[in-house]
């Protein structure tokens, strides 16, 4: 609702504030519901509906405010999960007040035949499921697993380096002369100290053909308007396993909750028609994505205002049958978009 009122004033809408709605005034010309007014939150964003409430002004609650939304039993949810339709706080709170919806849930949305369906009515990847993540968000992908419920902080795989973020990252990028974890614990302690050879890759070309088995595509501080596409090929019986070392991209859409403005899609093949792996936009760092065979479409587009600092994602082969797990355990995923979620 917050963003939709939001997406109204940035239209220009007037809005006539009915009885059960408090009035922002002329400052800003829109209105919110009642039970907004002292809630904490700065909702007519000039900060006159908390203003007259006996305290000190809003106060941020503990959700992060760019990105969560209280719940009226004290957790947090993404802002695009409000007025989705589903009861993410688990009250209810985040459904009620929507525009032109009666309170209450609505009728989750069918997940395709490659998605698993969660406890919370989000669809995720069918291959997350038993992977040790959390990746719906109410640990319903791992509820049916052997071995019970899963830790919820499992750590990394035996063939892991866990940094100190905890990330977890391939055991062989330990001292390889990358800052891999992002906070440089994986080159710590290695012979000399800190990053050995610190390596600074040159920007690759917008778009090509890469027939390396191993590689960087680095894209930093791009441009507005750049259509840019990477066409992998590793050797054969070999699937492509890629990772971002650093990305921040324009932010979704406050809207909808998707990936409209600059982004990065991964297809599972050398065109627009093979499986979308992932869909990523926004500046948390993603998950690990590896394809089910040995060639993948890397995709980034931007539009024309807003830029951000760019990604930088390495690749390299992993033989298909050699056993060695890569891609599976904690916090290593299939395919990956910005929130573990379909978008």
């Amino acid at each position: 609702m917050k963003v939709f009122a939001t997406f109204l004033l940035f239209l220009g809408v007037a809005l006539a504030c009915d009885s059960d709605e408090y009035d922002c005034g002329a400052g800003n010309g829109y209105c919110i519901p009642d039970n907004w007014e002292c809630d904490g939150w700065d909702d007519c964003s000039d900060g006159v509906d908390e203003s007259n409430c006996g305290g000190t002004g809003p106060q941020e609650p503990d959700c992060v405010l760019a990105h969560q939304r209280p719940c009226d039993n004290g957790g947090c949810v993404p802002l695009n999960w409000v007025c989705d339709g589903m009861d993410d706080c688990g009250d209810n709170s985040d459904e009620e007040n929507c525009p032109g919806v009666d309170p209450g849930p609505l009728t989750p949305t069918q997940c395709s035949s490659t998605q698993f369906e969660c406890a919370n009515g989000h669809c995720t990847y069918a291959s997350w499921v038993c992977d040790g993540d959390n990746d719906c968000g109410d640990w319903s992908d791992e509820q049916s697993c052997s071995g019970g419920n899963p830790d919820p902080d499992p750590g990394c795989p035996s063939d892991r380096f866990e940094c100190d973020n905890g990330r977890c990252i391939l055991a062989h990028w330990e001292c390889d002369g990358y800052d891999d974890c992002s906070d440089n614990s994986d080159e710590d302690h290695c012979p000399g100290g800190g990053v050995i050879n610190p390596v600074v890759n040159p920007e690759t070309p917008c778009g090509g053909q890469l027939k390396e088995d191993a590689g960087v595509i680095t894209h930093l501080n791009y441009d507005n308007g750049m259509d840019c596409e990477w066409e992998i090929s590793v050797s054969d019986g070999n699937y492509v396993y890629m990772e971002f070392t650093s990305f921040e991209l324009e932010s979704a859409s406050s809207s909808s909750g998707t990936c409209n403005y600059d982004h990065v899609e991964i297809y599972d093949g050398l065109s627009n028609d093979a499986p979308l792996l992932a869909k990523l936009c926004g500046d948390e760092l993603p998950k690990p994505v590896q394809s089910t065979g040995n060639r993948v479409s890397v995709q980034f587009k931007s539009d024309v205002s807003i830029t951000k600092d760019g990604f930088e994602m390495r690749y390299y082969a992993v033989a298909i049958d050699d056993g060695s797990g890569e891609g599976s355990g904690s916090n290593v995923v299939d395919a990956r978009d910005q929130d573990a979620f379909i978008f």
